[in-house]
């Protein structure tokens, strides 16, 4: 370092740290930039309680109890993320909050029917459920999904036939 400093001087040294700094900053900038757009996208659609579709084919949705079929008085809430493939194949999970939920499905139905369970989600703590893996929409089932017409539905003791509900919006 002294003989660096004795040949540039401390100036020269200021602005190569400076420099380095600048260089690692702007590509966090940028990063973090990717995921603040990401985050109020998602945000976004967590306060319109309709659902999001982010860049890589993943539904995010807003679970409340005015969405059930007829609707339940509930503080309960929830956030599903599922991914569905274009091949029909479905990923993601389910958590909810103030509550206890008893069990957690995918249904097919609009959004004023209840319909029949078409996945059974697998809870996996307290308040979380996921996909099986390698779950799969039949044809018919992916084009209920194109069509708005799969929902989330968590169920409770309190309210066996669901406490909160979201339709899967593509």
């Amino acid at each position: 370092m002294g003989i660096i400093n004795q040949r540039f001087g401390l100036p020269w040294i200021t602005a190569c740290v400076a420099a380095s700094l600048f260089a690692v900053s702007s590509g966090s900038i940028a990063q973090d930039a990717g995921k603040r757009d990401a985050t109020e996208k998602s945000e976004s659609a967590e306060r319109s309680g309709k659902s999001g579709k982010s860049d890589d084919d993943t539904v995010t949705a807003r679970l409340s109890g005015d969405k059930e079929v007829p609707p339940v008085q509930t503080n309960g809430s929830g956030q599903s993320t599922i991914k569905v493939d274009e091949n029909g194949s479905v990923s993601g999970k389910v958590t909810v909050d103030n509550f206890t939920p008893t069990a957690a499905h995918i249904h097919q139905g609009p959004p004023d029917k209840a319909g029949p369970v078409i996945i059974p989600l697998n809870k996996t703590s307290k308040n979380t459920f996921s996909v099986p893996a390698k779950t799969k929409l039949t044809d018919d089932q992916f084009a209920a999904f194109k069509d708005g017409n799969l929902y989330i539905n968590v169920h409770s003791k309190k309210y066996p036939g669901g406490e909160v509900r979201a339709q899967m919006k593509p």
